[in-house]
This record gives structure tokens, C-alpha cells and sequence, in this order.
């Protein structure tokens, strides 16, 4: 089914295009590309003799690494997971499910979109106008001219990051939205678990992401001062929203499906049950079992907590809440 899969899109991602030697594996490629940014800083630093932010050095190159290689799997996971899914919200429509899915992709994945283009390039904008009003953290101008381009690339990869995350939402809405046929009591249905796996495992790697930069922006040159706290501050509230808006989601096409079985089984209920009133040749076996099985339709999960979910919710949440303590608490220190 993989190589169905592959084989029926050429469509790649951002940072799959940007790969300029196609025979290496990305992975090994944007490894390669965040060492040799680190090793090229370092080098500068000792030679001019600047101070060295060693932490957030790493952190920013290991995120030119590691976003796009977290993205590229995203990318090509995204189909894999949606394609079993084809019976249930596509009614093994095919064509209809390729154009759905292609159109989705464009959106996520790439900047082919003008919204895309508009939320990368704004944060990535905003973030080096923030860095020009606290002004240039090193003595040399090289240096500085360095890492501000450096600074430039890891924050368009963020915002690219951040725009990812909301079209991952808004699809999965639509997602939802979708009408749903599924066999008779066939929960959890697998194709179901794997759509809630996949948006846990971006959810955590968001978080991750956000710790790492709330550590990059305390070792900094900046600090924790109140213009950064501002932003850490906006941005501890998104992988808190990410969470709950995924889970949400999640719950309502849990839900409906759950809905979609107490009204088959209702219908056959109130049959019986009206075949009882009337006297019509009742079967009050049959309709005790019937309510049974409507009783147990009744306590079927809603939602898709597991343990690994609720370690999520509980490091987001932590996240979210230290960030905060913290940014009140530096602003109102005298």
C-alpha cells in the first residue's frame, strides 16, 4: 500500500526542495547543514574573540537540523496515516480521496498557498525586527551579519513550523466534518488511532520545540527580558492550544461515530419496543439484548486519552504555566 501511496504524488515539501544534493538522505543532509552553521559561529567567535552563547548556539543550529527533518516525516507520514481512512470518510472513492488529500498537502506542506507565505514570512520578519530594536549582541559586525542571517533562516523555519500547526488543525476540522461509515461497534477503530497518533506526536514535538526555545532565548544574549517574555509569553499558549484543539477534534469524531451506532440501534429498538406495546408478536429477549448492546454503545469512550495523551497535556500544561509565572513575575520585579 506504501508504494501506491508514493508512487501517486510527486508532490515534495519546503524543505524537501531545498535539498540541493538529492542522492544524500535528508536526514543526513540537514544534519550536515546545521553542523557546518555551528562550526562556521564557533569559528568565527574564536577568531574575533566575541562572546559565545554556546547553548542558544546549539539550539538554533540544532533547530535548522531538526525542524526540517521532524517536517519531512510529517510530510511523508501524512498520507500513510489518512490513506486507511478511505473507507470510512471516503467511501472507497479513490479519485475523490487523491484530490481531497493532494490539495491538503499544498496547503500544509508547502508555500504554494498566499497564507503560507504571509504567516512565514511575518513571523520571521517580526522576530528580526524584535532583535534590531534590543540591537546586535556581538562586537564584531561579521559576526553580527552572521548570526542575524542565521537567525533569519531558523525563524522563517519556525514560522513555517507555526503555519504547519494551524493547517494541521484546520484539516483535521474538516477531517471531522466529513461523513462518517463505519462498521457496527468496531472501537477503537485502528485508522482512527493512528490519525490521534499522528497529531500527538506533532502536539509533543511542538512542546519540544518550545522548551528548547524558551532555554535558547534565557542562555541568549537578550535574556528574559520583557520584550522576549512578551513573546514566550504569546507563544507558551500555542502547544497548550495545539493540544486541546486536536484532542477536541479527536473527541467530536469519536463522538459522531458513537452517535452514528445509538441512532442504528435506537431505530431497532423503538421497533421491538413498539412491536411490545402492540402486541405484535414480541420478542422480550431479543429486545432486552438490544438494550444491552444500546447501554454499552452508551459507555463508549469519547475521548482519546491514553498515557502517553495525558503526559502531553500534563508537560504542556507545565510548560505553559512556568513560562507564565515567570514572565509575571520578571515584569513586576521592580
Amino acid at each position: 500500500m506504501s508504494d501506491k501511496i508514493n508512487a501517486e504524488t510527486q508532490l515534495k515539501c519546503n524543505f524537501e526542495k531545498a535539498i540541493i544534493i538529492k542522492k544524500i538522505p535528508f536526514c543526513l543532509y540537514w544534519t550536515f547543514i546545521g553542523l557546518i552553521i555551528f562550526i562556521s559561529s564557533q569559528i568565527l567567535i574564536k577568531f574575533y574573540g566575541d562572546k559565545n552563547y554556546l547553548i542558544t548556539s546549539i539550539i538554533f543550529c540544532g533547530g535548522i537540523s531538526v525542524i526540517p527533518i521532524a517536517h519531512i516525516l510529517l510530510f511523508r507520514n501524512f498520507r500513510k496515516v489518512l490513506y486507511p481512512l478511505i473507507e470510512l470518510l471516503w467511501q472507497n472513492d479513490d479519485l475523490q480521496f487523491q484530490t481531497w488529500i493532494t490539495k491538503h498537502e499544498v496547503r500544509i506542506f508547502t508555500l504554494k498557498t498566499w497564507p503560507a507565505k504571509i504567516v512565514t514570512f511575518f513571523v520571521a520578519l517580526s522576530a528580526v525586527v524584535t532583535v534590531n530594536f534590543l540591537d546586535y549582541p556581538y562586537n564584531s559586525l561579521i559576526i553580527n551579519i552572521f548570526a542575524l542571517f542565521v537567525f533569519f533562516i531558523f525563524s522563517l523555519f519556525c514560522g513555517q513550523i507555526g503555519y504547519f500547526s494551524i493547517s494541521l488543525l484546520v484539516t483535521l476540522r474538516k477531517i471531522v466534518n466529513r461523513p462518517i461509515s463505519i462498521p457496527f461497534f468496531y472501537l477503537p477503530h485502528p485508522s482512527i488511532s493512528k490519525l490521534h497518533n499522528y497529531y500527538s506526536i506533532a502536539t509533543f514535538i511542538i512542546i519540544l520545540y518550545y522548551i528548547a526555545m524558551t532555554i535558547a532565548v534565557w542562555k541568549g544574549p537578550y535574556g528574559l527580558k520583557p520584550i522576549m517574555l512578551v513573546w514566550l509569553a504569546i507563544l507558551a499558549f500555542y502547544p497548550l492550544a495545539m493540544f486541546i484543539l486536536s484532542y477536541t477534534q479527536i473527541h467530536f469524531l469519536l463522538r459522531n461515530i458513537k452517535d452514528h451506532y445509538l441512532l442504528n440501534i435506537n431505530a431497532v429498538v423503538n421497533r421491538e419496543y413498539q412491536n411490545l406495546v402492540d402486541n405484535n408478536n414480541p420478542n422480550i429477549e431479543y429486545l432486552d439484548k438490544l438494550m444491552n448492546i444500546q447501554v454499552k454503545i452508551q459507555q463508549l469512550k469519547e475521548w482519546p486519552f491514553s498515557i502517553e495523551g495525558a503526559f502531553t497535556l500534563i508537560a504542556t500544561v507545565l510548560v505553559a504555566l512556568t513560562q507564565l509565572v515567570i514572565s509575571i513575575f520578571k515584569i513586576s520585579k521592580p
